[in-house]
This record gives structure tokens, C-alpha cells and sequence, in this order.
């Protein structure tokens, strides 16, 4: 990201237009020089810690892996990862998601400005792009610096540095979020949708009986 290009800026400073959602109005293209992007692949029902031991709302829902759930998918091995990416470069085959591609999300939505993680739209802070759980539900505004105190679901965990819910999909739509799945299909799936439906649409194999989404 750090080579110049012939127009004598870094990659990393170019915006490119199909990384952006035309929904997040307002947002900056850039966080310092590095260019943003509203997509991230999915690591899955990710294990994702807050700094603050007291803003770790959604624990329970972190996929259990016989091998352990790496924090922040920091793992190259897939018996330590819940979804399709991992910060480490994690190999997934098409043949490890026995879930059904149908059935497991690839990528989905994110806000920039609601996570610490931001330093660049293809490395997203230094990794590969994967700061978004499933663990996470929807559109949890919580540690946005855009929201709406009724947007707020934990008041006293705002901090971008509580992972278990600054490290969620959301979107500026109303009412949810867009995924591609992996069998290359795009959905809208509702802020509301059934947390345990959603949460085991992250995983690959998790062997869940999925209700409607």
C-alpha cells in the first residue's frame, strides 16, 4: 500500500468508488491518508474482545470451536476460525463450508467511523479486512460517532476500542444491512433478524438448523 503510483501518491490513498456505499453520506473518503471502504470479508461468529471487561455484550454468542476461537481471527489455521476470513490469512477451501455457501456469509457491511480499526479499505488497519463478527448484531450503533442516543444500545461502552461491539456489520440502510454470500448472491437482512439465524449465518461449519432470514 505504500508504493507510488505514477501520479505520485500512495496506493493506499486512492479511493476507489465501488468501495464505498453511497448510503454513508458524510463519511470521510480517507482516515489520515488511507482510503476507507464500507465492505469486509466475514471471519465469522468471531471471537472479539472489548478492552473494557464490562462492554462484552455479546459473548455469548461467539461460536465455540474445539480448536479455540482466536481473538480477532488472529489465526491461519481454519479449526481455529469461525468463518471465511481470518486477519491472518486463513485458507479456506470452497469444500470447508459444509454449511452450504447459500447459508454463509462472504462479506458484508460496515461504518468506519464506529470502529478504531480503520487504516485503509484493503488492509483495514494492517490486516486483511475482517473486523466485523456475526457475534455482533446489526446495526449496533453504540460506538459510532454518528448515532442517535436511541441508536445507543450499551450507554456506557462508546468506545471504538470495545471490540465485541464496535467489530459488528451495520450500514447506513434502514432497517439492516446487504451481504454477499458464498455462493455469490447479494441479501438484505433486517436488524431484527432472529440473533441466532444471523449468528450462524457466519460460521461454515456449524451444522445449525437455520430459521428464515
Amino acid at each position: 500500500p505504500t508504493q507510488i503510483l505514477s501520479d505520485g501518491r500512495a496506493a493506499r490513498t486512492h479511493q476507489m468508488p465501488y468501495a464505498r456505499c453511497p448510503s454513508d453520506i458524510g463519511e470521510n473518503d480517507k482516515i489520515g491518508d488511507w482510503a476507507q471502504s464500507n465492505y469486509v470479508g466475514s471471519p465469522g461468529s468471531q471471537a472479539f474482545y472489548s478492552v473494557d471487561g464490562a462492554c462484552n455484550p455479546y459473548i455469548q454468542f461467539i461460536q465455540p470451536l474445539a480448536a479455540g476461537n482466536n481473538h480477532f481471527g488472529d489465526t491461519s489455521s481454519p479449526a481455529n476460525l469461525s468463518g471465511l476470513f481470518s486477519r491472518l490469512g486463513c485458507p479456506i477451501k470452497l469444500s470447508d463450508i459444509t454449511d452450504g455457501t447459500s447459508n454463509t456469509i462472504m462479506v458484508g457491511e460496515v461504518l468506519p467511523d464506529c470502529s478504531d480499526h480503520t487504516a485503509g479499505w484493503w488492509l483495514y488497519n494492517g490486516h486483511t479486512n475482517t473486523h466485523a463478527s456475526t457475534a455482533v448484531k446489526i446495526n449496533d450503533f453504540t460506538t459510532c460517532d454518528r448515532k442517535a442516543p436511541a441508536q445507543i444500545l450499551w450507554p456506557s461502552c462508546t468506545a471504538k476500542s470495545n471490540w465485541n461491539i464496535s467489530h459488528g456489520f451495520r450500514s447506513r440502510h434502514t432497517g439492516g444491512a446487504h451481504f454477499a454470500f458464498a455462493d455469490a448472491t447479494v441479501r438484505f437482512i433486517s436488524e431484527n433478524v432472529n440473533h441466532q439465524t444471523y449468528n450462524g449465518l457466519g460460521g461454515r461449519n456449524d451444522n445449525r438448523v437455520l430459521g428464515e432470514f
